[in-house]
């Protein structure tokens, strides 16, 4: 065949079959879908979804140049492995659906070209569906966006299963732009490297509404007075607020001197009630179009006040319109409201006192969603952010946060109803953030519980403004190493308001506050219980409630224990229905318990708890008002306080059925009660700030009596007598309805200046009743200080009663002859039982221990070995120390020198002081006698009565002691306190006499020292001198037999001296006979060496 012709038709069936694949290829390319020419593999996809679309991995991956819409009724399902790359500032928006759903082996990506830039971020997948719409995203990675995915429509369903977004500038999930959320779960995912939040549903502008900007004149392009005002649905805490401008108008210029008006309106009239301008420490422009205002501190703003800022200097837009001014409320650098857009109205009309109106805006909700089991890593904000007016119906459970800028969940709104956040674990939140952080004005049946937290500054905190707060459930969590474990915070805007929650089953441990920190100084704590939480080693204490009224409060069955301060305290104007019960309150270093009230305490509880070893006073029942409200304590074992139990202004309480022993408080320094001295059982005071009375049952009126303006103005106005009046010497006084906590006048009179008077035991309500207890074990028993309720003044010209009696039948105080009185009974042997002001009543007494007596452990203690040499190890041990009803617990050693003198002691334990450990190792560098002694303290707190001594004796030579014991032993105690004598001890022989394997050279000056020395010197010389001969090779004078044998005798001369008893000398001449063998082997192997 002619060779050209060859040529001509291989060219054109070449470039038939180029032809015939590209038709197939264009076949095979979805809509919107253009082959890249070339050597590339990339699809490049420039046009809207209008139809069914796959994008497949066989055909990617798909390189997306500009924006791409699935439109409505349209699907773009992406296959299993397939990856998608994004342009810079590019959006996939979804109005119909999208199935992005890979496996684990094949997952799909959407991500950038791997040639871009790091820079470069594509924009969002958007989703804006219709009803009949879904969205479907699994098995995927999606990387480098601004915003992950955007979901700007409450119609139809967003589901996110096992993707991982990572590497998102702004947020990996994003609902805004629509006033609901649709059908949304997200689960089992992961979000890392996200510069903002993690998951963000912020419907609308979350809670903030009444935004706008408004200037003061209408030219185009000039310079102008702006008003930028907003208003926050819940408390806002913050350190700084951003405004920036965009592309439009301008504030580049403005400066700290530019702000006329900074602050908060209060009340909705458009005027500052708070100013901000003193906490204004400075104005940043940075970069771009904006300023950044920052306080000195951080500033809370209240729930629907006003954010107000007047500032000149700024820049008209040029044209008019409405345009985008950004707002952040920043804390920390951290955004602590939604995004929030407030539109700047520049019109010919001026309109310059326009200000929006918060009627005419759609109320924002957030519901029906879960994000489940997904981990949150390395996020800039917060993990979970939910903001919306209202907040309900939705779930945060069994995720994994850690390293996050803000708080690990947070929702706001004005209502936050019906939600759970459960299951999750959470570490490392940002400075001032929170484990799970609540926002709202009213919070309803919400359920936080089952969480794991650390590190935060309150690992749950609730803050409530102005409306309800019912059904909150706290439990089963765990917080530690926190500030605070559980953060209540609560304002009313009236008295009625009130909060119901429970805390249940938390562990609650190692925090640097308090374990939980209930305050809302303003309400109605109605209904809480507190119960079977472990609340313990946190710094400040454990629980606080503090309320203007505690009503029916339930604590019960918790385990407060070791905490910096007071156990557990309620604290308000009053406690009402109150029941504490089953629980443990030890090692605390403030009270036990403790309620303290400005006006009352009644029909309160305390009972089978177990109160131990705290440094004030166990159970404490304290009230500013004297009054006749009933509080029962009984069944309680209070042990080893610095005080047993405390009643002051409650005249109606019952003490009975108690165990109160040994309450002396052994270790550590006491808090100490003003005017008592810690080793007191039970303390019986009034209060010292009045009186709480009933007129019911006088003829006269009470008003003609009283010289109070007050009170005269309050009692005009009633009708009957049945109200009560607080009466208080040195400040105004009350009158409210009748209280069935008041005293009870009797009478009264106008022939005494005091007007009003009861007379002794008139009232038999009004005592304290204290029966049947055992209270034993302290230096004093009972102190009772009931003076006169309120003394003679010219105030309330009141005098009730001069003379309180105490009831204390029939109590055991440690002996069977009754306690000690220094006038009613000054020959008892039990506690003693002091009176200073009002009397006492404690006879008949009990003979014996109601309920199983109580003892005091033993403390014993020896030294070994004894005498003992300068810097020998000595051991002490206290393992024979006891304790009757329990076990001991702890050790307490110290060491004195005889003369008083401190001494040189090294210690080689790890513990000196106090440990669980009953063995110590010591080691003495002077010579000289020590006392050793021990004091024990048993599982209740509970110390010996006497300490435990042993004698050490130091030497600097040795010597032989006759051996002597040098125990020491208690005697048995009763269960008055007062037994265990003084332990002594004598010195034991009995010890290691080697100090180790190299003896002082001090041996060598007795006899058998210097003679074994002498032999084996001689035995050294000759061997030395034979040697030198033996390699030059000349005769030796001495045999070997001979240098041999004085070797071995000044061996022998040592063996047998350390034999008879001269320490060191057996230890030398073991060591020189092993020397001398050594020596003669090494000699006989280097001569065979020489001559052989």
């Amino acid at each position: 065949m002619n060779r050209a012709r060859t040529r001509i038709l291989a060219a054109v069936l070449v470039f038939g079959l180029g032809c015939t694949a590209t038709g197939l290829a264009t076949v095979g390319v979805p809509a919107g879908v253009v082959s890249a020419s070339g050597t590339d593999d990339v699809t490049y996809v420039e046009h809207d979804v209008t139809a069914d679309t796959t994008w497949s991995a066989e055909d990617g991956p798909y390189r997306v140049a500009a924006d791409v819409t699935v439109e409505e009724g349209a699907t773009l399902r992406i296959e299993p492995g397939t990856t998608v790359q994004l342009a810079e500032a590019i959006t996939i928006r979804v109005e119909g659906n999208l199935s992005a759903d890979g496996t684990r082996a094949e997952p799909i990506a959407f991500t950038t070209a791997p040639e871009a830039p790091d820079r470069v971020r594509w924009a969002s997948i958007r989703y804006e569906g219709r009803s009949n719409s879904h969205l479907s995203l699994s098995h995927a990675t999606v990387e480098m966006a601004e915003n992950g995915l955007t979901v700007s429509s409450a119609a139809g369903r967003v589901s996110v299963a096992d993707v991982t977004v990572r590497n998102v500038s702004r947020n990996g999930i994003l609902v805004e732009d629509t006033s609901r959320t649709p059908r949304l779960s997200v689960e089992r995912s992961t979000f890392t490297d996200i510069g903002r939040r993690g998951v963000a549903v912020t419907p609308g502008m979350g809670t903030v509404s009444d935004a706008a900007v408004v200037s003061n004149w209408s030219a185009t392009g000039r310079r102008a007075t702006h008003r930028a005002t907003f208003t926050v649905g819940a408390d806002t805490t913050v350190d700084a607020l951003r405004v920036a401008y965009r592309g439009h108008g301008g504030v580049r210029e403005v400066e700290k001197d530019s702000f006329s008006t900074f602050g908060l309106d209060l009340n909705g009239n458009g005027t500052v009630e708070r100013s901000l301008k003193p906490l204004l420490v400075g104005l940043g422009n940075g970069t771009g179009n904006a300023y950044e205002i920052r306080l000195n501190r951080s500033v809370t703003i209240p729930a629907d006040a006003t954010v107000v800022a007047v500032y000149d200097d700024a820049v008209n837009p040029r044209t008019y319109g409405t345009y985008p001014v950004e707002v952040s409320l920043l804390r920390n650098g951290v955004e602590q409201t939604a995004e929030t857009t407030l539109p700047l109205d520049l019109s010919s009309a001026g309109d310059r006192h326009r200000r929006a109106d918060r009627g005419n805006a759609e109320t924002s909700r957030a519901s029906r969603f879960s994000i489940t089991d997904s981990t949150f890593d390395s996020i800039g904000e917060q993990a979970v952010f939910v903001a919306a007016d209202a907040a309900r119906d939705f779930r945060v459970a069994n995720n994994s946060v850690a390293n996050v800028g803000g708080s690990a969940v947070s929702l706001r709104g004005r209502r936050v109803e019906s939600v759970t956040v459960g299951g999750n674990r959470i570490a490392s939140v940002g400075r001032a953030a929170d484990g799970v952080r609540v926002a709202a004005q009213r919070a309803a049946d919400a359920k936080l519980r089952g969480n794991r937290i650390t590190g935060a500054d309150a690992g749950i905190a609730l803050f409530a403004r102005h409306q309800n707060v019912d059904g909150i459930r706290v439990a089963n969590n765990s917080v530690t190493r926190s500030e605070t474990g559980v953060r209540v915070r609560h304002v009313a805007a009236y008295y009625v308001q009130h909060v119901s929650l429970t805390l249940a089953d938390n562990e609650l441990s190692r925090n640097d506050g308090r374990g939980i920190s209930v305050v809302a100084p303003s309400t109605r704590l109605t209904g809480v219980a507190v119960r079977g939480n472990d609340v313990t080693r946190n710094g400040d204490g454990g629980v606080r409630l503090e309320a203007r009224r505690l009503v029916r409060t339930t604590v019960a069955n918790n385990t407060v224990s070791d905490n910096g301060g007071t156990g557990f305290e309620m604290v308000g104007r009053q406690v009402r229905r109150g029941r504490v019960a089953g629980n443990r309150f030890a090692e605390n270093r403030g009270h036990g318990f403790s309620v303290r009230t400005s006006v009352v305490v009644h029909n309160l509880s305390v009972a089978a708890n177990r109160v131990f070893d705290n440094a004030g006073v166990g159970l404490n029942v304290d009230n500013e008002l004297t009054n006749a409200g009933r509080i029962d304590l009984t069944r309680n074992v209070v042990t080893a306080n610095a005080y047993g139990v405390r009643i002051a202004g409650s005249l109606g309480a019952r003490v009975h059925h108690n165990t109160i022993t040994h309450n002396t408080y052994g270790v550590g320094a006491p808090v100490e009660l003003t005017g008592y001295r810690p080793g007191t059982g039970i303390v019986v005071e009034g209060g010292d700030a009045g009186a709480i009375f009933r007129t019911g049952d006088v003829d006269e009126k009470l008003a003609a009596l009283l010289d109070d303006p007050q009170i005269e103005r309050e009692l005009r106005g009633r009708v009957g007598d049945s109200y009560t009046v607080v009466l208080r010497p040195r400040a105004a006084g009350d009158v409210w309805e009748s209280d069935d906590a008041a005293l009870t006048v009797r009478s009264l009179s106008e022939d005494i200046p005091t007007g009003i008077t009861l007379p002794k035991d008139a009232d038999r309500r009004s005592r304290v009743v204290v029966r049947n207890n055992d209270v034993y074990g302290h230096p004093r028993g009972m102190t009772v200080n009931v003076s006169t309720l309120v003394d003679v003044n010219t105030t309330t010209r009141l005098l009730v009663n001069t003379t309180r009696t105490v009831v204390a039948e029939r109590n055991y105080w440690g002996a069977p002859d009754g306690p000690t009185h220094s006038s009613i009974h000054p020959k008892g042997t039990g506690d003693r039982v002091v009176t200073r002001r009002g009397w006492v009543d404690f006879l008949p007494v009990a003979d014996s221990a109601l309920r199983s007596p109580r003892y005091r452990p033993v403390a014993n203690v020896s030294v070994s070995p004894n005498p003992a040499r300068v810097g020998e190890r000595v051991r002490v041990s206290a393992v024979e120390s006891s304790d009757r009803d329990g076990r001991v617990a702890s050790y307490r050693f110290s060491v004195a020198r005889e003369n008083g003198t401190s001494p040189n002691v090294t210690v080689s334990s790890s513990n000196v002081t106090v440990s669980s450990s009953p063995n110590l190792t010591l080691s003495f560098e002077t010579p000289g006698n020590y006392t050793v002694s021990v004091n024990v303290t048993d599982d209740a707190g509970v110390e010996n009565a006497d300490s435990a001594t042993a004698t050490a004796t130091v030497v600097v030579r040795p010597r032989e002691m006759a051996a002597a014991s040098n125990a020491t032993r208690g005697t048995s105690d009763a269960p008055s306190g007062a037994g265990g004598a003084n332990g002594t001890a004598t010195p034991n022989a009995t010890g290691d006499p080697d100090g180790g394997l190299l003896p002082s050279a001090t041996v060598f000056s007795t006899f058998g020292g210097l003679l074994g020395l002498a032999l084996y010197g001689v035995a050294l010389v000759l061997g030395a001198y034979g040697t030198v001969l033996t390699l030059r090779s000349a005769g030796v004078p001495v045999s070997g037999a001979t240098i041999n044998g004085f070797a071995a005798a000044g061996v022998a001369v040592w063996v047998g001296f350390g034999l008879l008893g001269t320490d060191g000398l057996l230890a030398v001449g073991v060591a020189g006979g092993v020397l001398w063998v050594a020596l003669v082997v090494l000699l006989w192997a280097v001569t065979r060496q020489l001559y052989d």
